[in-house]
């Protein structure tokens, strides 16, 4: 799906956020409700959260840390059908508060109305503690050289059901789960792919664009609506987008998120 050519046309709206209060053990998240509304949401440039069908009206939730920089980041919505009901809005999530519902959460950072076409945004302050040491940390580089040949191999594995190889590319992604208290183990990964990668339907993106996230520390790899990954496989329960979210690390492109 690609996003209306209005979104490239409209100009950055940017709206003042509060400081939200601290809490021992808060963790900065990002709750959203489509109510109809098509949109993808990016913290510094990094796609996390997002509706790409016309009438969803699930809520959804994603913890930030791995999209965190020290001080000041980032919160824009891309909105191609606006809905009234529509919004999103990042918060400290604090042990003893649960989340209900954008605009309801008493530790705000501040709340983006997807009621309107195009793109708004908003800086916040990362509070203290609430930043993860993680692989691509200080991995701020210049330049894509290469990038695209390592999705193209990224992809050839894929069409050839070698789950070996994929399996090895997931290593770096696996030590950012690790590093955030989700382990993925390697046998784990392999056999869910054994099962899974021969029945699935997994299709390729041809043509895709190369964008800077996180002030440099990682690349984004879609097609025009900013989220479309190289690789999409649909396993029925099991759908996984890849290829996506890449940084170069000890002179080598890896993924680092799905």
């Amino acid at each position: 799906m690609r996003l209306l050519s209005v979104l490239l046309l409209a100009l950055p709206i940017s709206l003042a956020a509060r400081q939200a209060a601290a809490c021992d053990g808060g963790v900065v998240a990002m709750i959203y409700q489509p109510a109809g509304a098509v949109f993808v949401a990016e913290v510094n440039g990094v796609p996390v959260g997002e509706a790409l069908e016309p009438g969803q009206s699930f809520t959804g939730t994603r913890r930030l840390p791995p999209w965190l920089l020290p001080g000041t980041n980032e919160v824009a919505v891309f909105v191609e059908t606006p809905s009234d009901e529509g919004a999103i809005e990042v918060f400290l999530n604090c042990p003893e508060v649960l989340a209900s519902g954008p605009g309801k959460n008493a530790n705000s950072f501040g709340v983006l109305r997807l009621d309107a076409a195009g793109r708004q945004a908003f800086d916040f302050e990362a509070p203290a503690g609430s930043t993860v040491d993680l692989p691509y940390s200080d991995a701020v580089h210049a330049g894509n050289a290469g990038l695209d040949d390592r999705v193209r191999a990224m992809q050839a594995a894929f069409r050839a059901g070698d789950v070996g190889a994929i399996v090895d590319e997931f290593a770096t992604m696996r030590d950012v789960a690790a590093a955030m208290g989700q382990p993925i183990g390697r046998d784990q990964m392999q056999g869910m792919l054994s099962q899974v990668l021969p029945q699935a339907d997994v299709s390729y993106l041809d043509a895709w664009s190369i964008r800077e996230a996180m002030g440099g520390r990682l690349r984004v790899v879609t097609g025009p609506d900013r989220v479309t990954p190289p690789i999409l496989m649909d396993g029925g329960r099991f759908r996984m987008k890849t290829a996506r979210i890449w940084s170069h690390i000890d002179g080598d492109w890896r993924i680092v998120a799905q």
